[in-house]
């Protein structure tokens, strides 16, 4: 009896091909799976980064435009303020060919210009002014009484006691042989005030009102109280 030759079923070959097919796609399916994942994190990672840049790059500009404003707002204010240190300058008066007046009474002497007039009056006031002014300007004022007493002479007689208010600093002011302290009206120097044995004195520092033309003429008055000698 001769052998046959064995032939394999159909069926076995067709299982075989889809299996083979099934783990292809499956090992595709993976791949393709992590590879979408890698582009995922790749995303995310150029995302951060660039808003990491973005964050550090407004830091940046936000701190370099604050220098820039920080540095030009110090450099005006510098500025301005030595502009304001220029214009306080000093000017010093000649007083060698003025006129002396000396009171006999009260022993005091001060020097005044000889385009100025000069009024004494009976109640111990001593007024000066420029001869084109028509009202003298009350420059020294002598009373009987202290210190309280001179400066509430003072407020009812040359000030308006409603609008002014005269307070008394601890600076003090030397007139010749004396030292009186300074008052002064809204933190301007205004007058000084010097106490004597029976008495006391006045000297009006500077003309603050302002209906007295007095601009042009500050710089005389306060070389006249400056050589006021007591």
């Amino acid at each position: 009896m001769t052998d046959q030759p064995q032939v394999a079923p159909q069926g076995s070959k067709s299982t075989m091909w889809i299996i083979i097919l099934v783990v292809v796609l499956i090992v595709a399916g993976g791949a393709y799976y992590f590879l979408s994942q890698d582009e995922g994190t790749n995303t995310n990672n150029t995302n951060n980064a660039n808003a990491v840049v973005n964050s550090v790059s407004n830091a940046n500009v936000s701190s370099a435009t604050n220098e820039n404003v920080n540095a030009a707002t110090n450099g005006n204010t510098n500025t301005e303020t030595n502009t304001n240190e220029d214009t306080n300058t000093n000017t010093t008066v000649d007083t060698s060919d003025w006129k002396t007046y000396e009171d006999d009474e009260f022993g005091f002497t001060f020097k005044y210009p000889d385009g100025w007039k000069l009024s004494h009056f009976d109640n111990g006031t001593v007024s000066v002014a420029p001869l084109n002014f028509q009202e003298p300007i009350p420059l020294l004022k002598a009373l009987a009484g202290n210190a309280a007493d001179m400066a509430g002479w003072i407020t009812n007689n040359w000030l308006d006691p409603e609008s002014a208010e005269l307070v008394r600093t601890s600076s003090q002011f030397t007139l010749g042989n004396t030292t009186g302290h300074i008052y002064q009206i809204d933190n301007q120097d205004y007058a000084v005030i010097a106490e004597l044995d029976s008495y006391s004195i006045a000297v009006r520092m500077n003309v603050l009102e302002p209906t007295i033309p007095f601009t042009d003429y500050v710089t005389q008055y306060q070389a006249i109280v400056q050589s006021i000698q007591i």
